[in-house]
């Protein structure tokens, strides 16, 4: 994942040992990520063609595209995936911090510093990858936006933001997001009744620090996918317990 315009700050001769041993731990970590060998995708739900998307492969309900970033030598990536979970079921489990590590990929911790009843806010998330080994962790200090679309879709945005009064925490690396997006659609039937929720994840990430364009790439290609099929997993396994809210009652 890699943000347009940022680049990765190169490694130095003396680090060739470090990356040996990033890509040891990270190759390892990988195959845990691609655990499920992909799958041929071409009458798939979810799996129509994107314009300036590379279809890399199906993994369970989710497919997977890249593009290259001009200039970082890094891929961008997105996951689409159809779900029979309804969409408020997903929308209140996504917003509930208390069950974001739960389902998040990599996600260490993760700070609501600010936040309005539309989810709108600052957000401060550490994420530790390949078990924080050898790898820094990375922290994002990220703006939200919602967006909600005639109780048809829910657009969900991060960008990175600076802010003085919330500096990098020791020990991290502070990695920065142009974009990452998340779109939520209900999916209807011809009578209007719910069957099911199209979800879209698309992420443009520079991760900073020493590590080469080919382990960033390793390390991303697998995250849509971890993360799309937490959610749903997650939202799924807590549906007796989960309360659909006045904000999602009738999506």
């Amino acid at each position: 994942m890699t943000v347009p315009g940022h680049r990765l700050q190169p490694a130095t001769p003396s680090s060739l040992p470090f990356q040996l041993l990033c890509l040891f731990f990270v190759l390892i970590w990988g195959m845990m990520v691609w655990s499920d060998p992909p799958q041929t995708t071409s009458s798939s739900p979810g799996s129509t063609e994107l314009k300036g998307w590379k279809n890399i492969g199906r993994h369970g309900d989710v497919t997977l595209y890249s593009k290259s970033v001009p200039d970082s030598g890094m891929l961008a990536v997105r996951g689409v995936a159809v779900v029979d979970t309804p969409l408020p079921l997903l929308m209140e489990t996504f917003f509930d911090i208390g069950l974001s590590k739960q389902w998040v990929a990599d996600l260490h911790t993760f700070q609501e510093l600010k936040s309005d009843k539309s989810h709108n806010g600052l957000l401060k998330q550490r994420y530790r990858v390949a078990g924080g080994l050898v790898v820094k962790d990375r922290e994002f200090l990220l703006s939200r936006k919602v967006k909600k679309t005639k109780k048809n879709e829910v657009k969900v945005q991060y960008k990175s933001v600076e802010d003085k009064k919330h500096p990098v925490c020791k020990g991290c690396v502070r990695s920065v997001t142009d974009d990452t997006t998340w779109v939520f659609t209900n999916l209807r039937s011809g009578d209007g009744s719910q069957v099911g929720t199209r979800i879209d994840l698309q992420a443009y990430l520079d991760p900073k620090g020493s590590l080469s364009p080919m382990l960033v790439n390793l390390i991303q290609k697998g995250w849509p996918k971890k993360s799309i099929n937490s959610l749903v997993k997650l939202a799924e396994k807590r549906k007796s317990k989960t309360k659909i809210g006045k904000e999602w009652t009738g999506w």
